[in-house]
C-alpha cells in the first residue's frame, strides 16, 4: 500500500509568517492612505475657508467704500455731534459693523432663504459662518497703533502709503481716529512734499497728485490732476475672531481708504440732465470742440463731437459712431 511522505516539523509555519507579514504591510498601506486622505481633506478645508474669507472681505470692502462717503458728508453737517444718537453712526466702529451687515458676511445662507426651504433642524456645514460680533478683532489700525483706523495725518506710515496730511487743530486730530473727518484744517505740509507735484508751501490745500486707477472719466489713470487726498489705513482679517475654532492662520491685509477733494477741472459739468451736440433750435453743433472731460447727472450725446472723457451718474447715451479719447464707440462698452 502506497503512503504519502511527510516532512518532519510543524506544518504551516511559513504560511503564518507570510500571512502576518502581508497583513501588516496592507494595514500600514491602509493607514498611510487614510492619513493622506485626511491630510488632503484638511488642506482642502483650509483652502476653501481661505477662499470663503477672501470673498467675504471683498464684499465687506465694497460695503465700506459705499458707506464711508455718506458718513463723511453727515459728519460735516451742523449738529453732527449734537447727541450720541446722531454721532455714533458716524464712527468707524459703526461703519465697519454696518459693512458686515450690508455684505451679509456672517452667514453663507440668508436666514430668509433657510426659512423658505422648510427643513426642520437645518444645519449648515460652512465653518466660516460666524456671528462676527467683535469688529475690533476684524478691523485694526496698522501695527503698532491701536484702534480701528490709522489716520493719514501728522506722521508717515512708511513706504506704500500715500503722503500724509498735516493738521494743527486739536479737535481734528482727536476726532479723526474715531470719525471720517473732511476739513480745511487738513493741509499738505512737509510730510507730503516728496509725494506731491508742487511746493506744499505754495499749494497747501490742493496739490498736484497722480490720478488713481479708477475709470471714472475725470482724468486718465496715471495723469496729474489737482486734488487733496484724505485717507485712512486699516488692517482686516475676517477669520481672526474664529481662529481658535477654525485653526486657520491668516495674515491681516492692509488697506487704504481714500476720499478725494477735487476742485472742478472739467470742461463741462452738471448735476442734472445734459444734452450735448445740438443747439436749442435742434440743429447740430458746428465747429465745436471740447478739451477735457464732461460729467453730468445723465448725459445724451446727439452728435459725434470728440470728447476726451465722459461720465454720468445715472447713465450716458452715445451715438454709435461717436468717439472717446480717440476710440470709436462702435460696440457694447461692457464687452471684453
Amino acid at each position: 500500500m502506497k503512503q504519502a511522505s511527510r516532512r518532519p516539523g510543524k506544518s504551516g509555519y511559513v504560511s503564518y509568517a507570510l500571512v502576518i507579514t502581508t497583513g501588516a504591510i496592507l494595514t500600514m498601506l491602509l493607514i498611510s492612505t487614510y492619513r493622506r486622505a485626511a491630510t488632503a481633506q484638511d488642506v482642502q478645508t483650509k483652502v476653501q475657508l481661505q477662499i470663503d474669507y477672501s470673498e467675504k472681505e471683498d464684499s465687506i470692502l465694497r460695503s465700506v467704500v459705499a458707506i464711508t462717503p455718506n458718513r463723511a458728508i453727515r459728519a460735516m453737517q451742523n449738529n453732527s455731534n449734537s447727541s450720541t444718537a446722531v454721532s455714533n453712526p458716524l464712527r468707524w466702529q459703526d461703519i465697519f459693523t454696518e459693512a458686515l451687515v450690508l455684505a451679509n458676511a456672517r452667514t453663507s445662507i440668508d436666514p430668509a432663504l433657510k426659512t423658505s426651504l422648510g427643513i426642520t433642524d437645518l444645519r449648515t456645514g460652512n465653518t466660516g459662518d460666524s456671528a462676527l460680533g467683535t469688529p475690533g478683532m476684524i478691523f485694526k489700525a496698522i501695527a503698532p497703533e491701536t484702534g480701528y483706523i490709522s489716520v493719514g495725518m501728522n506722521r508717515s506710515l512708511g513706504t506704500g502709503f500715500p503722503p500724509a496730511l498735516t493738521a494743527a487743530n486739536s479737535t481734528t486730530t482727536s476726532r479723526d481716529p474715531d470719525y471720517p473727518i473732511i476739513t480745511s484744517d487738513k493741509v499738505y505740509g512737509g510730510l507730503a512734499q516728496s509725494g506731491v507735484g508742487l511746493p506744499v508751501g505754495t499749494y497747501p490745500n490742493f496739490n498736484l497728485l497722480t490720478y488713481p486707477r479708477i475709470n471714472f472719466g475725470y482724468a486718465k489713470p496715471g495723469d496729474p490732476f489737482v486734488a487733496k487726498r484724505n485717507w485712512w489705513a486699516f488692517s482686516m482679517d475676517v477669520g481672526a475672531q474664529d481662529a481658535a475654532t477654525t485653526k486657520l492662520a491668516r495674515p491681516g491685509r492692509n488697506f487704504v481708504l481714500s476720499l478725494y477733494e477735487i476742485p472742478s477741472q472739467l470742461a463741462i459739468s452738471a448735476a442734472s440732465f445734459m444734452s450735448l451736440g445740438k443747439y436749442a433750435s435742434g440743429s447740430a453743433w458746428q465747429n465745436v470742440s471740447i478739451e477735457g472731460g464732461v460729467f453730468g447727472g445723465k448725459i445724451a450725446m446727439d452728435s459725434t463731437t470728440p470728447i476726451s472723457a465722459i461720465s454720468g451718474h445715472r447713465g450716458v447715451a452715445l451715438p454709435t459712431n461717436s468717439t472717446g479719447d480717440g476710440l470709436a464707440m462702435t460696440r457694447n462698452p461692457f464687452a471684453p
